[in-house]
């Protein structure tokens, strides 16, 4: 696909959720709606293709292993490819790698009719109509040589890994992956939260030698600044703690005596 049809492609998105003159705030809430149509419908369409069995109709080999690979919708696009490429036929054979094809129905003594395919190897194959360079999947011209060859896959260099099944798993599972870490530091410093204010509402004394212990724990996990973690702790504690160390608490609320001021007679 080309630059300027990307962008096209882009904007005819685009236009069916904002119009062109929309402000900047109303142009975020539209894409955020886009975005969220989007992955509902990338879910609904994983969800059909691993639901969903569909049948073999031409009993081939490679359309098997299409079938494997692709998701539902590019599996549906490689079948009407396979099934078109049964009206052209093999003309002739230059060399070792390169077949040329013209359609059954068409003049032989027209030149633009033949089209040339050559193969790469056992890893790719490649045709000069460039319908593989523009969305990423073989054309019937190809899949011709293939079948003719008695391919039972497709060339590895043909298969485009963002139109299998494997890509919307592995996303998945990294998004999951990034979710859980997220989830489960908020879960640490949730967990060390709830057990700092536990130990200071204790009515017990808290000792010297476990408040440097945590104290030492703290700043060597949140700061990685050597000067930072080797502060001196016991001349902080000196000058700052004189007496007997008290728990965390609200302070006492203050009762009035009287009628509320909400409440008293008008004057």
């Amino acid at each position: 696909m080309t630059s300027t049809q990307r962008s096209e492609s882009a904007n005819h998105m685009l236009k069916r959720y904002i119009q062109r003159a929309a402000p900047m705030h109303l142009f975020v809430a539209k894409f955020n709606e886009f975005q969220s149509d989007s992955n509902d419908q990338e879910g609904k369409e994983g969800f059909v293709t691993n639901q969903v069995n569909r049948k073999m109709r031409t009993g081939l080999p490679i359309e098997d292993h299409a079938h494997t690979i692709y998701t539902r919708a590019m599996y549906e696009k490689f079948y009407n490819e396979l099934f078109e490429s049964g009206k052209y036929t093999i003309k002739s054979k230059i060399g070792q790698d390169e077949y040329v094809l013209t359609d059954a129905r068409a003049d032989m003594e027209d030149a633009a009719a033949y089209i040339h395919v050559r193969l790469q190897g056992t890893d790719r194959v490649t045709c000069e109509c460039g319908l593989f360079e523009h969305m990423g999947m073989l054309c019937r011209h190809a899949l011709k040589v293939l079948v003719h060859l008695d391919r039972q896959e497709i060339p590895p260099g043909n298969i485009l890994h963002r139109w299998t099944k494997d890509c919307v798993e592995r996303s998945l599972s990294e998004e999951s992956k990034s979710s859980l870490i997220v989830h489960n530091d908020k879960l640490r410093k949730k967990m060390l939260l709830d057990k700092v204010f536990e130990i200071a509402n204790r009515e017990a004394t808290l000792s010297e030698t476990a408040f440097h212990q945590a104290m030492d724990a703290i700043t060597g996990s949140s700061s990685p600044d050597p000067v930072l973690a080797n502060s001196d702790y016991p001349n902080i504690l000196t000058a700052t703690f004189t007496g007997q160390l008290q728990p965390t608490a609200c302070p006492p609320r203050t009762i009035l005596g009287g009628r509320p001021p909400n409440t008293g007679l008008k004057s």
